[in-house]
């Protein structure tokens, strides 16, 4: 166990969709009106975690609330096939009353690509509360010894277990 981690494997892919739903939604309600921080992982896995929060009852989530990074984003403009906002957007954000200012993205279709990732640091450096390293204290955002909980399906953990090495995507939140 990792400094407190608590590790939750579940039968499918939906099973874990629907474990983070609930997962934001308690952090939603013990944040009391606080502004959370949420971190979307990228690929085409979390479709089913967007829809699932896009179809809970109006009020059930607090929108004005959160604030919305990307862990990850390819390097192709927002209404490409592959972007993860794309994939977001269309099964989330155009479904619920979140604010557009409180979506944050890396303006993956500019032509200077490392400009536009140094202003995204310099936004999640922002938007996100720091620890005392000054990194943004999202759980670390991507230091996996610093998660309070990890979710995945059978099938990740067996894939995990055999020796292959697997990214677990993994929804972090902070309050």
């Amino acid at each position: 166990m990792n400094g407190g981690l608590r590790v939750t494997i579940l039968s499918t892919p939906l099973e874990v969709a629907e474990h983070a739903a609930r997962a934001i939604e308690e952090v939603c309600a013990r944040a009391a009106g606080r502004r959370t921080a949420v971190a979307l992982s990228g690929g085409r896995t979390p479709a089913q975690l967007f829809r699932i929060l896009a179809g809970r009852p109006k009020g059930r989530i607090p929108w004005s609330d959160i604030e919305v990074f990307f862990g990850d984003e390819r390097a192709v403009p927002p209404g490409h096939p592959d972007s993860n906002f794309r994939l977001a957007q269309e099964c989330l954000f155009s479904r619920v009353p979140l604010p557009s200012g409180q979506i944050h993205r890396m303006c993956a279709e500019e032509e200077d690509l490392e400009a536009a990732a140094r202003r995204y640091e310099d936004e999640v450096r922002r938007g996100v509360p720091a620890g005392p390293d000054g990194v943004p204290n999202s759980q670390q955002w991507g230091n996996p010894n610093q998660w309070r909980e990890f979710f995945c399906d059978q099938e990740a953990q067996r894939a995990a277990q055999s020796g292959l090495q697997v990214q677990m995507n993994v929804l972090q939140i902070k309050h």
